[in-house]
């Protein structure tokens, strides 16, 4: 035999060994976004799961059993929300891998066996299993983990694929490599936290999810970059440590409920994310929660525009390697604080989320002398603007051949009077033929009507526009210019 030969025999006898022990020919992950349903989500329905299919969300990770070690190698089953019959899955495990002394071949075998249980039951209701995701601590048994897990692979058959998830600190340590050594891919959650981890800013910081994007690279690893797109709300103590959390508050209620005021500094807190606290001027109940005096509400959440920018840098680099994103989680009803179905639909869009608003004025009385009317503002789309107090978020009423006179807020939280562009002045109080209505925060699908505005006439029939001001998540200003209101002839 040439020496030729036997080089090219020894290859392929090392090729053959490793595709045995990394479990032989697989698919590639096919690309694409994915969307996350654990336990706390709500159901995912088939118009919803249709909806972001087209838009590229091809699998959804759903939260399957908790890996144990009790006696053996267990997977306790989760309850998690119901999705579509058919709807491609991935089916998620947690745990910290603790097996004791065992050896690497009886883990296995034990863990294999728990996982084929676990796809058969989520086949026999309806789904299509792709694989499993290992949401696995290595802790101290790292080695364990990375001898074992080649050998579960071997055993899951050709199509099923293996991944682990990385978190940001084992992404920074040595063992990364090892497990994605090990795996057919890995997914790493970049941007964002869960519900009930201690707030870190870097967390959500553009700059260090390119850094990590980097740490990926190297791992010469197909990759998936994991997104929170859930809020949450952090009761905290007078000292400020957190009491308690909730994702089921609304920005909304407490930016209306005067029992709170907000804490200024916000802005500055919030680099790629948006911030707000509110310290309670005296005792208030919210929710489940009673709030003392001089206690606070942090809330801390993402927005479309956010993810808009973090798709568009994480797919900068156009590497091969990053095969789609995971967004964690799927929400449910009356969880305000996070990104809805119709957010994610914004996100994935081509064209930047904005908020559509609509104005109206409605004439509610009228006299020789004065006119009553009132203003109204609807949004009339899934994105929000942005909480604003001063110069900005407002609705603008002139009324041309009328001076404004009483005028009751509603839904809006304060005004000022102008006249002609003036502000400020005893002319503008006194003269004044317009008002700027402030409204801190118009919500997705959230109206605000103003109670009745008074308009003394100085002519028989005065002409009013509307405008509208307000300032979007990213620093862009929503204008809606002057238009000339056309009541309805009765």
């Amino acid at each position: 035999m040439t020496r030729q030969r036997a080089s090219f025999v020894v290859m392929i006898l090392v090729a053959s060994l490793a595709g045995g022990c990394l479990g032989g020919s697989r698919p590639d992950k096919p690309r694409g976004s994915a969307l996350w349903v654990s336990r706390d989500s709500g159901d995912l329905d088939a118009a919803t799961q249709s909806r972001l299919a087209a838009l590229g969300v091809k699998e959804i990770y759903l939260d399957a059993a908790e890996l144990t070690f009790d006696g053996g190698v267990h997977l306790r089953k989760i309850k998690a929300p119901s999705i579509p019959r058919g709807t491609p899955t991935t089916l998620v495990i947690y745990g910290i891998w603790s097996p004791g002394d065992r050896p690497p071949e009886q883990l296995a075998t034990g863990l294999a066996s728990e996982l084929s249980s676990l796809r058969i039951d989520a086949e026999q209701r309806g789904l299509k299993v792709n694989g499993y995701h290992l949401e696995v601590r290595p802790g101290t048994d790292l080695e364990s983990m990375s001898k074992t897990l080649p050998r579960v692979r071997s055993r899951l058959g050709g199509q099923l694929l293996l991944s682990a998830g990385l978190t940001r600190g084992e992404l920074e340590g040595r063992g990364a490599q090892t497990i994605a050594n090990v795996v057919d891919y890995v997914v790493s959650s970049l941007y964002g936290q869960r519900p009930g981890e201690g707030e870190d800013s870097a967390a959500w910081d553009f700059e260090a999810v390119e850094a990590h994007l980097r740490q990926l690279e190297h791992l010469h690893k197909p990759y998936v970059v994991g997104a929170i797109t859930l809020g949450t709300a952090t009761w905290r103590g007078h000292d400020g440590s957190a009491k308690a959390t909730s994702t089921m508050l609304s920005l909304g209620d407490l930016v209306s409920n005067r029992s709170f005021e907000l804490k200024g500094g916000f802005s500055l807190q919030a680099i790629d994310r948006q911030v707000w606290e509110f310290a309670a001027l005296g005792p208030v109940k919210v929710g489940d929660w009673n709030v003392a005096k001089g206690e606070s509400i942090r809330l801390v959440r993402t927005a479309t525009p956010l993810m808009e920018e973090l798709l568009r840098r994480v797919g900068a680099s156009e590497s091969p390697l990053h095969i789609g994103e995971l967004f964690f989680r799927l929400p449910q009803a009356g969880e305000r604080l996070s990104l809805s179905v119709d957010n994610l639909v914004d996100v994935l869009s081509p064209a930047a989320a904005t908020p559509q608003l609509e104005l109206a004025v409605e004439k509610i009385a009228t006299s020789a002398s004065t006119w009553k009317v009132r203003v109204k503002i609807a949004n009339r789309s899934s994105e929000s603007t942005d909480l604003a107090f001063i110069d900005s978020n407002y609705v603008e009423l002139l009324a041309r051949g009328a001076t404004i006179g009483e005028i009751e807020l509603g839904d809006f939280h304060r005004f000022d009077l102008l006249v002609d562009g003036e502000k400020g002045t005893i002319r503008s109080i006194r003269q004044a033929n317009t008002v700027r209505l402030n409204l801190p925060l118009l919500e997705e699908n959230h109206e605000a009507a103003s109670g009745a505005i008074e308009l003394k006439l100085t002519q028989r029939t005065p002409e009013i526009s509307i405008s509208a001001s307000f300032l979007l998540t990213d620093g862009r200003t929503l204008t809606i210019a002057p238009q000339i209101w056309q009541f309805d002839k009765k």
